[in-house]
């Protein structure tokens, strides 16, 4: 379960979080128009920050809120997402993050079948150590319906090699996305482990995230 907590943190940071360019915490393959940036929290405690310098590449920062001198420096990360290919109903594109500190890494290829609206979105890639035996394969999935003129249904599941075969199989995340008309994204919902445990009377964790675009 550490392990997809981890690998949640790192594909996530290379995550630009307004309209269908990303999930709760996954990666689409779709990216930011040029000249954007974009301002996003987690559970007031997680802060990222998007710039997309073409129409097919942005780069994002991404730390926890400075409660201690060395918190923002420890978990600050990095991350890049390169679009290679898009129709009208599919986009390809590679993403990849990086941790300083403790030189943890994450890489994956993208793919999102659909419009920018209502698509299905399919991820694989590798994240852990960048030193040793320490890196681990995990995949994602996950979709966005919209379901109002700013309203959308989001959801994602994401997994790993390391966990199929125990108990816990998985992280699985959903809930509602709303647009304002000012460049404010808010999205909630809640996200519950896939377990054969019993996890007693716990329902889920609550997702709440607030993104600013400008």
């Amino acid at each position: 379960m550490k392990t997809l907590f981890f690998l949640l943190f790192m594909t996530s940071v290379a995550t630009a979080q307004q309209a269908s360019h990303g999930l709760f915490a996954m990666p689409t393959a779709h990216t930011l128009p040029k000249g954007t940036h974009v301002v996003s929290s987690y559970e007031l405690i997680f802060l990222q920050y998007s710039y997309s310098p073409t129409n097919s590449t942005h780069i994002s920062a991404f730390a926890v809120f400075p409660f201690t001198a060395d918190a923002f420096t420890s978990t600050f990360a990095f991350g890049v997402k390169q679009r290679l290919y898009k129709t009208d109903m599919l986009a390809v594109a590679v993403t990849g993050s990086y941790l300083p500190d403790s030189k943890n890494f994450s890489v994956m290829g993208l793919a999102s079948i659909g419009t920018d609206e209502t698509a299905v979105h399919l991820g694989a890639g590798r994240g852990g150590m960048l030193e040793g035996d320490g890196s681990d394969t995990f995949l994602l999935l996950g979709g966005n319906l919209k379901v109002g003129s700013r309203t959308s249904v989001i959801a994602e599941f994401i997994t790993s090699t390391d966990v199929i075969d125990t108990d816990f199989k998985g992280l699985f995340s959903i809930g509602g996305r709303f647009r304002t008309s000012e460049g404010l994204t808010i999205d909630f919902g809640v996200m519950r482990p896939v377990t054969t445990i019993d996890l007693g009377g716990f329902l889920a964790f609550p997702i709440l995230k607030a993104t600013y675009e400008f």
